[in-house]
């Protein structure tokens, strides 16, 4: 097992949780002609309070998950369902962790692209020790 800085857990396990609720999830914007709906973890902040003994903190990450102009229903749905998932990670590896549940989210219109997209933001920070 290796040793990950508490940002760097946080980040792998938004992806797994993602990809386990069946949304494809990336590190980082896929190429074009990616299906969508997708997530991205955007980035991660850690805000240590080193003790005597081990580290504690917080880690903010930004979460952001595309769909069609169509789709804004499922993108809210899938904030949704992204939120309820990473509300209940506790533990990885040695670490445990607690989300702030007032973390805010928000949906917006994305015409970066050719195509009109829904673009949903989770900003989430969590606590670990």
């Amino acid at each position: 097992m290796s040793n990950k800085q508490p940002d760097q857990q946080i980040h792998d396990e938004l992806i797994k949780r993602s990809e386990a609720l069946g949304l494809p999830a990336y590190p980082f914007l896929p190429e074009d002609g990616t299906s969508y709906p997708f997530m991205v973890v955007s980035y991660t902040q850690i805000v240590p309070q080193p003790t005597k003994s081990y580290l504690v903190g917080t880690v903010s990450a930004q979460v952001h998950v595309w769909g069609k102009a169509e789709d804004r229903k499922l993108v809210s749905d899938w904030i949704g369902k992204l939120m309820k998932e990473f509300s209940i990670i506790r533990q990885i590896d040695n670490t445990r962790w607690s989300m702030d549940l007032t973390s805010p989210t928000e949906i917006i219109k994305d015409n970066s692209t050719q195509e009109l997209l829904y673009h949903g933001i989770l900003d989430i920070k969590f606590k670990f020790h």
